[in-house]
């Protein structure tokens, strides 16, 4: 879901979108270290504050920054499928919001304005209670971490001529670094990366959407080893 609203937050989008063509390799490893963090392990729990509960390493865990981007996975007999990435921020609720909405609609107990495909596709699947409450998990980057990995990059503010001859070439040469930059349009561009590269099965905002690789096509063969439960 994107959270880009203001033109502040186009324009750096835009600037990271430009940029990704020259610094793919540092992109990149900001999705490949959300491949690699750590599972967390959800289990639900109706009658709890979120509605779920989370362990890391067997013990009750606590996502203490809400803002990053975030995979939903299934584990399907020891094979991951990612099931849905996005991400999580202030407005949103972050991330424990997040999960509470995709556990609750996979439950088929979501309000009418609540909606979460990651958790209408487990739902569909599986059914309310069937096989996915005992092998979700999730994995998560925060924010402070991307930047982190980015800070030695240095972004051109403009590049189209028109800033140029606006603006003399001295000032439309001014150089940005990440910090500079919203956190709505880093955590919107982050997470269309993680599309592209980790292809989840149910996000309706897909970029590979009509393109998908073997990384995709993996993900479904996994998830169809499970036995499709019949809960009508």
């Amino acid at each position: 879901m994107s959270n880009i609203i203001t033109r502040e937050d186009k324009d750096c989008h835009q600037i990271l979108e430009r940029s990704y063509h020259y610094d793919d390799l540092i992109f990149k490893n900001v999705i490949e270290e959300l491949k690699k963090a750590p599972k967390i392990k959800i289990i639900p729990k109706p009658n709890s504050k979120m509605g779920f509960l989370s362990f890391k390493d067997k013990e009750i865990f606590t996502f203490t920054q809400v803002k990053g981007v975030y995979t939903v996975i299934l584990d399907c007999k020891n094979n991951e499928a990612n099931i849905y990435n996005g991400q999580s921020n202030s407005d949103n609720g972050g991330i424990n919001n997040r999960i509470a909405r995709c556990v609750k609609q996979a439950q088929g107990e979501q309000r009418n304005d609540e909606r979460h495909s990651g958790g209408q596709y487990l739902y569909d699947r599986f059914g309310p209670s069937k096989y996915w409450p005992d092998n979700l998990y999730v994995r998560f980057i925060t924010l402070n971490r991307i930047k982190e990995l980015c800070k030695d990059i240095s972004f051109q503010k403009y590049s189209n001529p028109f800033f140029v001859e606006l603006l003399g070439e001295e000032d439309s040469n001014e150089i940005i670094t990440i910090d500079d930059m919203t956190d709505a349009s880093v955590l919107d561009f982050f997470e269309k990366l993680s599309f592209d590269i980790m292809e989840p099965v149910a996000n309706k905002n897909n970029t590979n959407q009509g393109k998908y690789s073997k990384i995709f096509l993996t993900h479904l063969k996994s998830i169809n080893e499970v036995p499709r439960v019949d809960y009508v």
